[in-house]
């Protein structure tokens, strides 16, 4: 179990280490954007390699992220009954909707970014544009990357959450409620008291 744990943990720093540098992005990101609307507006010297650059850069930054939404518990869900639920009737209805939808729709996304990224690999794509940015298939598989880390984060949230269910570790960062029994657990070794 102290294995798992230390194997979750590095596994999960360097999703949000990814989800840090993606963020990071937002600042060329600016700079791009501003100065292509400044040169096109003001000096009508706009440039197509610019504008791919500023969609480059939000890819990055979205598909960065992807994971570390699932990690920090900020997906969407409908909290409105959710909140009130007990840790065990919390963890239960995660693991059946991460099993339920997300890694059948996550699956089926990543084998047809994999066909995309295979697609603009082995056509050569490039811009349309002779100004524009070539390689499409390095952008393309920033998607291919950030289903592939969301895939992760997912499976080890099921394994997290089926922990709680039997007693093993904490309660995954959901929240008691008044009333609930939860025993004492050894941040070390995750194990109850």
């Amino acid at each position: 179990m102290r294995r798992w744990s230390v194997i979750s943990r590095n596994i999960e720093s360097w999703i949000a280490r990814i989800a840090s540098c993606s963020g990071y992005l937002m600042v060329p990101l600016v700079l791009v954007t501003i100065f292509d609307v400044v040169t096109r507006k003001f000096f009508t010297l706009g440039s197509t390699g610019f504008q791919e650059l500023e969609w480059h850069f939000h890819t990055l930054v979205f598909c960065g992220i992807l994971a570390f939404v699932i990690q920090a518990d900020r997906n969407v869900r409908i909290d409105i009954f959710y909140d009130q639920f007990s840790v065990r009737k919390k963890a239960w209805i995660d693991v059946l909707g991460y099993l339920l939808f997300a890694l059948p729709f996550l699956g089926t996304i990543f084998i047809f970014a994999l066909h995309f990224v295979v697609a603009a690999y082995t056509s050569g794509e490039g811009s349309f544009s002779t100004q524009g940015i070539p390689h499409r298939w390095l952008i393309k598989s920033a998607l291919l990357i950030g289903i592939a880390l969301m895939l992760v984060q997912v499976i080890l949230e099921i394994i997290k959450r089926i922990n709680t269910l039997l007693g093993h570790g904490d309660t995954m960062g959901l929240a008691p409620n008044a009333g609930d029994e939860v025993s004492p657990v050894n941040e070390a070794d995750g194990v109850k008291q």
